[in-house]
């Protein structure tokens, strides 16, 4: 009996029929490996630079050549 009601609750899940308590189970996002979803904001990923960062940056590199 008690195994019939479980598959009986795994196959409602797998219809999209879940019992109460597996509905408020949270899924998983992604799979490991998988990457995460890509970000509204910054949809193409990767860093975000402002030009205040890129002139930072310049300095930074010559800041670099100048102790090498």
């Amino acid at each position: 009996m008690e195994r019939e009601s479980l598959i009986e609750r795994a196959l409602g899940r797998l219809r999209g029929r879940g019992s109460a308590a597996g509905a408020a189970t949270p899924r998983p996002r992604a799979l490991d490996g998988d990457p995460p979803p890509p970000d509204p904001e910054n949809p193409l990923g990767g860093e975000q630079l402002s030009l205040g960062d890129l002139n930072d940056g310049g300095r930074r590199e010559a800041a670099r050549a100048r102790l090498r």
